[in-house]
């Protein structure tokens, strides 16, 4: 695995902040960024609204979702 030296040397710097190894780091932050889009609703849903939406919605959404005076 290569790992860019600026990356590695703060992952290493975390790794003995927190009293660890830097293998034992690393196996921490895979297992948690593995685990974390497991469960997180927000990546798990894969519903598509396909209907009709105004042309602006993208930019004016807080007045659709919650009203002009939000």
């Amino acid at each position: 695995m290569l790992i860019p030296e600026d990356l590695k040397l703060r992952a290493v710097e975390r790794a003995k902040s927190d009293n660890m190894s830097f293998g034992e780091f690393v196996r921490r932050a895979l297992e948690k960024s593995l685990q974390d889009t497991d469960s997180d609703p927000f990546w798990n849903d894969k519903a598509v609204f396909r209907g009709e939406v105004p042309s602006d919605y993208s930019e004016n959404h807080d007045d659709y979702l919650y009203g002009e005076s939000h």
